[in-house]
């Protein structure tokens, strides 16, 4: 089952910010989390 990742107004603004080097390894990792929302990582 796939989730629907959206990003707030201010989350967008401030990704825009950022190094376009930086931006789309980001924007890999958050769509990634659609897939799997609660990656190794984070578990507790």
């Amino acid at each position: 089952m796939a989730y629907s990742i959206k990003l707030k107004p201010s989350a967008k603004r401030q990704l825009a910010k950022l190094h376009k080097a930086i931006v789309p390894r980001l924007q890999a990792k958050i769509d990634a989390l659609a897939e799997n929302p609660r990656p190794y990582i984070l578990r507790g």
